[in-house]
């Protein structure tokens, strides 16, 4: 009796198992079908349904086949992937996630690259005990091959598809590959030919791949989510600018803690009569452009227009602008009001009762996404307001809604994507990025990228974004430097590269004009060298010291402008 019971719950369990997966075929060709219809950037960003349905129909109908939903869902995600959006996901089967995730991308290496303006590849970050460490290389390394391939070309190969989110443009995509190429399968090994700062000659090592807990990608994530983070957050910075970070434009029901945390920073910032704000965007996951709209409102004083929206319309097989215009926020009331007077599916900043028109600084990066990049490209159109960062916004705008289920046993498996259009004035879609990749919010200040600033902002762990956010504002409002009482305004940058042979550049910045002296010192504190001792204007100066006379060892090089001195210590390595 026992063994005829057995017996029927497995094939109870066979028959259950196989009628969860029969529909793996069906529930894709339902996505497929509605992706192509109603997927809003199609054209815009020249995606061929057909050839993608072509490639993965074939590895569905294999994993239907086969009973195998790990095969099910890495081709979903793959076939998704090829869709360049933020807003395109699939969420659920986390535990299946985890398993394919780590079969994949599991092994570390044990660093990330970071590109240069000047074209080179190098080492970023380096773990503690890493396969990379171990073998000696270090922070700053020029990468030039991988597995005998050019880094470039090797790059082109590196998989994405376990990044946090879609990457948009093709400044995303590169970031991406440029944390995934330090991972690999556990025990997969790599040829990394290098050179670290200081050498002359390249040096070759292999390596094989760690189980490193994802240490690397959490240490480089480009999560769009804010996570814990409160939506707003605010402070006055050493008594100067003001400073407000805002991390969600949440939903409906975030109005009063958003517009409400946003006001009350509003009005205690400008109470204190601060000359500048830094207004940080560089975790901001979007959410309502209603509440976009009214943040961006402090900060204008004409009603303007703010986006026009589209949507699908099955009738008509075509995008079309609602008939109404969107939804607005009443400012005093909180609650939400059509205003007639617009024009259809269009959305306005209508401006509150307190006004900021003081010089801003808007801080972005490829982590504002959705209506945070609404935000930040309302505040960029502004004549006091400039953009700031390495990089530009996620290039991901469009309106997210729910696809469909594409699996409900044992779990629920969705897939959400982009059913809505923002159009700008003329009625062109905005900062969604296009065919070539293109899009997002540029940053009116470039930060650069080189020797000096990721060192700062990777090894010694600095703001450099703040940093130099802080500089604008002090160009823009005209304070001169040595009334500023933030720490690091004057700047003595560490020496690169460092360890050098036998020259070295040293760079920093000058907030007065006046007498700079920049000399070096042996260890018993000798001066072996003056590099500038002259008369010199505000903003950033670079010399380079020549050792070729000098033994090696440790030296030490003061900058003295004014009342502002600092040392910093470099190594000689002949």
């Amino acid at each position: 009796m026992n063994k005829i019971i057995i017996t029927a719950l497995l094939i109870f369990t066979f028959i259950k198992s196989n009628a969860q997966n029969e529909y793996f075929t069906d529930k894709f060709d339902q996505l497929h079908d509605k992706l192509s219809l109603e997927y809003a950037f199609t054209e815009w960003k020249n995606i061929n349904w057909n050839d993608l349905y072509q490639e993965f129909q074939p590895l569905i109908e294999t994993a239907e086949t086969t009973n195998d939903t790990l095969a099910y869902y890495l081709a979903l995600r793959e076939y998704l992937f090829h869709v360049p959006d933020g807003h395109v996901a699939i969420y659920g089967w986390w535990d299946k996630m985890e398993t394919l995730k780590h079969q994949q991308v599991g092994g570390s290496y044990g660093f990330a690259l970071v590109e240069l303006d000047n074209g080179k590849l190098v080492i970023r970050l380096i773990s503690e005990n890493s396969p990379a460490d171990s073998a000696g290389i270090k922070f700053g390394a020029e990468i030039i091959e991988l597995n005998d391939v050019d880094i470039y070309t090797f790059l082109e190969t590196v998989p994405i598809i376990w990044a946090e989110s879609i990457p948009a443009t093709n400044e995303g995509r590169k970031l991406n590959q440029l944390r995934f190429a330090g991972r690999a399968p556990v025990g997969d090994t790599i040829k990394l030919k290098y050179k670290n700062p200081g050498d002359v000659d390249y040096s070759t090592v292999e390596l094989t791949a760690v189980d490193d807990q994802f240490e690397t990608l959490i240490r480089t994530t480009m999560s769009t989510s804010r996570g814990d983070l409160p939506f707003i957050t605010y402070e006055i910075l050493s008594n100067r600018y003001g400073y407000i970070r805002s991390t969600s434009c949440g939903m409906e029901d975030d109005v009063p803690a958003i517009y409400g945390g946003f006001r009350t920073a509003m009005e205690d910032l400008i109470s204190a009569d601060v000359p500048g704000l830094i207004f940080d965007l560089r975790i901001n996951e979007g959410g309502a452009p209603q509440i976009a709209s009214i943040q961006a409102a402090f900060f204008y004083t004409d009603t303007t227009f703010y986006e026009y929206t589209s949507y699908y319309d099955a009738a008509s097989g075509e995008f079309k602008i609602p008939d109404e215009p969107q939804v607005h926020i009443n400012s005093q009331t909180f609650e939400p009001y059509i205003n007639l007077n617009y024009e259809p599916g269009s959305l306005y900043v209508e401006p509150v009762d307190i006004n900021f028109d003081k010089p801003v600084i808007v801080l972005i990066g490829p982590n504002n996404i959705s209506s945070g990049e609404g935000l930040a490209n309302a505040l960029q159109k502004l004549p006091q307001c400039k953009t700031l960062g390495f990089y530009g916004t996620h290039g991901s705008f469009g309106n997210m809604d729910l696809a469909m289920e594409v699996h409900d046993l044992p779990s629920k498996l969705h897939v959400y994507f982009a059913n809505g259009r923002s159009l700008d004035i003329n009625k062109i879609i905005q900062i969604d990025s296009d065919a070539i990749g293109v899009g997002g919010i540029i940053p009116d200040i470039r930060i650069p990228l080189n020797e000096t600033t990721i060192n700062r902002k990777y090894l010694e762990e600095v703001d450099v974004e703040l940093e130099y956010a802080i500089e604008e504002l002090d160009r823009l409002t005209g304070i001169e430097g040595e009334e500023v009482t933030i720490p690091q305004n004057f700047k003595l940058s560490q020496n690169y590269p460092n360890p050098f042979n036998p020259t070295t550049n040293i760079e920093y910045s000058i907030l007065k004009e006046g007498h700079v002296k920049l000399e070096v010192y042996d260890m018993l504190g000798r001066k072996v060298k003056t590099l500038v001792d002259e008369p010199q204007g505000i903003g950033w100066h670079k010399t380079k010291l020549d050792a070729s006379n000098l033994a090696s060892g440790i030296y030490f090089y003061r900058l003295h402008s004014g009342s502002f001195v600092e040392t910093r210590k470099m190594m000689f390595v002949k």
